[in-house]
């Protein structure tokens, strides 16, 4: 199947594997993108999840504006965070598969770039690449997978 929107999809349980890549941090209602992917999994589906997440415990970024240039990021939890928002809406057997910081050979200009001629190394503060330019810490992934 073809990538589609969750709001495209029906409710019917009949997807054996969801990934959700890059899209869970700029989503307002986060649990709610989280039950409406629960809602489309069959009863022994995987949710593949990977999204953004800040270091420590309890920890939870709202930015004021933007995070690392990006609009619509409305908020960037700790690994636990992520976690009991998981349990929360159902899913089960979390398993952590994988944290990175972001690289810049993974974000770089390329010629599928188009018009925009920015990439991680401009959204970073020039004088520590460990923050974005709006002084929150630099983007790092994790990967989830449940049930």
């Amino acid at each position: 199947m073809a990538p589609l929107r969750l709001e495209q999809l029906s409710n019917q349980k009949e997807f054996d594997l969801v990934f959700s890549m890059g899209v869970l941090y700029h989503q307002k209602n986060h649990l709610s993108h989280l039950m409406k992917i629960k809602e489309l999994l069959k009863p022994s589906g995987y949710l593949l999840l990977e999204t953004l997440m800040v270091d420590g415990k309890n920890q939870l970024i709202i930015p004021n504006d933007r995070y690392a240039k990006m609009r619509n990021v409305f908020n960037i939890p700790s690994v636990d965070i992520i976690e009991r928002w998981l349990l929360k809406t159902g899913f089960k057997n979390i398993e952590l598969i994988d944290i990175t910081q972001t690289r810049f050979a993974e974000q770089r200009k390329t010629p599928w770039i188009g018009d925009q001629t920015e990439s991680l190394e401009d959204f970073l503060d020039k004088s520590d690449f460990n923050k974005t330019i709006e002084g929150y810490p630099a983007p790092k992934r994790v990967m989830f997978l449940c049930n």
